[in-house]
């Protein structure tokens, strides 16, 4: 089997880093695996974590070079997490580890972020229950990224099944509130900020959640971001281009929180959405065609935002833009698509869009 080379960096420091290199099943137990509720992800969802170089990774900055295995070498390695004795498996925190499972009634999932919901809703009690009984002194307040979480998750309620929901959440209605809400967000930002020039407006999505994040930038916020990645991960001039379209590095990302009405009004649609997607029994051809029509009409609210005129209320950077992006998407993808939906939005639909969003909810 396969060795796998990775660093850690640490996440308290932001300075020291180590490099391991490991079996396979190790780099499994250490790196991918362990946030997964105790079970092996399918193999293309296995694979894609493989390939993300790191950027999966949910307890810190680690990163390796990005790499997929064959289908002999997966079916290898779950017969070795079948067999192995998790006991002896090395940790570089010197952790126990609770055996690692395959449930193969949730293969059926190929959208990575819906598997691990899943999942974690049917055996995160069990699994962490027993991670803890393993590792009692790592749950009593290290300063470790990974023994917090772990310490979070045993301090949660347990989660509830979601049931399945035969009903499609109306898009349109969900368009309209996201109009209306953002309008009234943009507005109450403008007003706070108004000596700050904007470069980017966007929405940051996570459409399995149902949960919008309203994101703004300035060249100021982030030339400070930028001088940090410089100096504590040496970003190259290539890496800072993408860095200053990243939401998640925004000075003000999901400023849309901040008030109170948004998560009062909007919680019931995200909570429709997600008892929708995330039904255990749910039909997951039906759920992708119904995830991109929740993008594309997130991106035609967005436009319509634009055409409105309540984003001239930012004091805006030449060059201004908007976006548009689900948390797995790339920025050029997103960007692309949200240009061709911009050509296909004609006249006779933004109309039809502004009558609907007009009517009383």
């Amino acid at each position: 089997m396969r060795s796998v080379t990775y660093r850690l960096i640490d996440v308290v420091s932001e300075s020291a880093e180590q490099e391991y290199t490991v079996s396979l099943i190790e780099f499994v137990y250490n790196v991918v695996a362990i946030a997964e509720s105790g079970i092996i992800p399918p193999f293309d969802i296995l694979n894609e974590r493989f390939l993300s170089g790191g950027k999966c990774n949910p307890f810190g900055n680690v990163d390796w070079k990005p790499f997929e295995i064959s289908r002999d070498e997966y079916e290898q390695l779950v017969d070795e997490v079948k067999a192995v004795d998790p006991s002896g498996i090395w940790s570089y925190k010197g952790m126990a580890f609770v055996k690692l499972r395959r449930a193969e009634e949730f293969d059926k999932f190929t959208d990575s972020d819906r598997w691990r919901t899943v999942i974690c809703r049917e055996f995160s009690d069990e699994y962490i229950a027993n991670l803890i009984k393993l590792n009692p002194a790592e749950s009593e307040g290290s300063a470790d990224s990974q023994d917090q979480e772990t310490a979070s998750l045993q301090a949660a309620p347990p989660k509830e099944r979601l049931e399945r929901v035969h009903k499609k959440p109306d898009l349109g209605r969900i368009s309209q509130i996201l109009f209306e809400l953002s309008s009234n967000a943009i507005d109450r930002f403008a007003s706070a900020h108004k000596d700050e020039k904007i470069y980017a407006f966007g929405f940051d999505l996570n459409v399995t959640y149902g949960e919008v994040l309203l994101c703004a930038n300035t060249e100021a916020e982030f030339e400070e971001t930028a001088r940090r990645y410089v100096e504590n991960w040496n970003y190259t001039d290539a890496d800072l281009v993408d860095l200053k379209k990243n939401f998640g590095d925004w000075r003000y990302q999901g400023f849309n929180l901040d008030y109170e009405n948004w998560d009062e009004r909007w919680r019931p649609y995200a909570e429709s959405i997600e008892s929708y997607v995330l039904a255990r029994d749910a039909d997951e051809e039906e759920v992708s065609q119904f995830l991109a029509e929740l993008i594309k009409s997130c991106s035609f609210v967005l436009l319509e935002l634009e055409d409105s005129g309540i984003l001239k209320s930012l004091n805006q950077e030449p060059g201004f833009y908007i976006q548009c992006i689900d948390h797995d998407e790339g920025n050029d993808e997103a960007l692309e698509r949200l240009e061709r939906y911009r050509r296909e939005l004609c006249i006779e639909y933004r109309e039809d869009l502004i009558k609907t969003r007009n009517q009383p909810l």
